[in-house]
Order: structure tokens, then C-alpha cells, then sequence
């Protein structure tokens, strides 16, 4: 599995991180694909139980607890080979915001609107294409 992938089935945002590698940016870490394995990274974030990261299926590693750079408790930790059941743990536990979809009734009220409209032509609506 790629990070594009993962993200585009979870309706995540992805982003690049210095080296140019992609990843998925979360309030507290990030989740990225290492070698066809979702994976997670917390940095300077706030301790968590073990039990909890275990839940996520994969291999485990915390680093000690430490005072981050605003003075609050902070820890790092590392999970490896995330099982897929466990993915939408994942998410909430990185912090990540799932991008929103417009529902079937949404689309519709934008549609009729669009059609109404005295400032897109028509033609421009039903090809489905609009223009500047």
C-alpha cells in the first residue's frame, strides 16, 4: 500500500515532509508507509498508555517521558506494521482530520444553484466544465 492510496481511501490529506518523502500530518505525529507498512510517529507528544499503542497491532517503541518545549509533559513513540483493522485507531490517535465529502443532497443544492445562477452560462453548467 502507498501513502497516496491510504490516504485517498480514508479521505486524508497528505503532505511532503523535508526530505520530499509523503506523509499524513496529524495534530499530535504522522502516519506514513514504510516498505507496504502503515506506520505512525509521535514527537514531542503526550504520554500515552502502552496498552493503548498495542491496540494498533504493530511492533512498539516509546521513548522516556520528558518535559517538551512549552515545559508540558512529552513523550515520543513508534508504531510499525499498523494492522488494517486498526487503522481509524490510528487516525484519531495521530490527530488527523478527515477531509469532509459533500453528501448527495449537498450536491444536488449546489447544482440547482449553479443552474440558477445568472453568472455561470448555461452551457458552462451542463458540459460540467466551468470557466473563468
Amino acid at each position: 500500500m502507498t501513502a497516496e492510496r491510504f490516504a485517498e481511501k480514508h479521505k486524508l490529506k497528505i503532505s511532503r515532509d523535508e526530505c520530499g518523502e509523503v506523509n499524513i500530518r496529524g495534530k499530535r505525529g504522522h502516519i506514513f508507509v514504510d516498505a507496504g507498512a502503515v506506520c505512525a510517529m509521535w514527537t514531542d507528544a503526550p504520554p500515552m498508555l502502552r496498552s493503548r499503542l498495542d491496540k494498533l497491532g504493530g511492533k512498539v517503541w516509546q521513548g522516556d517521558i520528558g518535559r517538551g518545549a512549552k515545559g508540558q509533559r512529552a513523550q515520543d513513540a513508534w508504531v510499525s506494521g499498523i494492522q488494517p483493522e486498526a487503522y481509524n485507531l490510528a487516525i484519531r490517535l495521530v490527530g488527523v482530520k478527515k477531509r469532509r465529502a459533500m453528501s448527495p443532497a449537498q450536491n444536488a443544492a449546489l447544482e440547482k444553484a449553479r443552474r440558477a445562477s445568472s453568472l455561470i452560462s448555461s452551457r458552462t453548467v451542463e458540459d460540467g466544465t466551468l470557466r473563468a
